[in-house]
């Protein structure tokens, strides 16, 4: 039944629906460059089970984000540096995965999809952050 009191229960309040996002979302895209010259999206599911890609996911998005918002030049080096590292396990693990294409290369991108765009304009924008180059930081 429903509660006919919100004393009846210790919760806290909360609110049923969800308060829109302001701004436009966005999102980070991985894309794998592989030795054949093909680009295909590089998706931690199908190289490792799915509560641990899903872990993969959160940290990679939580890197960008510090190395994003680090103003010392010096710490943000060093973010980026964890950051590639991530990157660089994870084309390790395609590369063991799919031996017959191995990925050479990892490019980030920032989408940023426009939910009210202007007549004329595109409805979404990309633009590359970093490229990570597998076989040379791997040595």
């Amino acid at each position: 039944g429903h509660l006919a009191s919100v004393n009846s229960f210790p919760f806290v309040t909360w609110s049923m629906y969800g308060m829109p996002e302001s701004g436009d979302p966005f999102v980070y895209e991985y894309a794998g460059i592989l030795q054949s010259g093909r680009t295909t999206p590089l998706v931690p599911s199908r190289l490792m089970p799915s509560m641990a890609a899903a872990r993969i996911v959160s940290k990679l998005y939580r890197q960008i984000g510090s190395v994003n918002s680090e103003h010392d030049s010096t710490r943000k080096a060093d973010l980026l540096t964890q950051h590639w590292g991530t990157l660089v396990a994870l084309g390790k693990l395609h590369i063991r995965k799919f031996p017959d294409d191995p990925m050479e290369a990892i490019v980030v991108s920032k989408t940023i999809v426009y939910l009210h765009p202007q007549p004329g304009v595109y409805r979404s924008a990309s633009e590359v952050l970093w490229r990570v180059n597998i076989r040379e930081a791997a040595q």
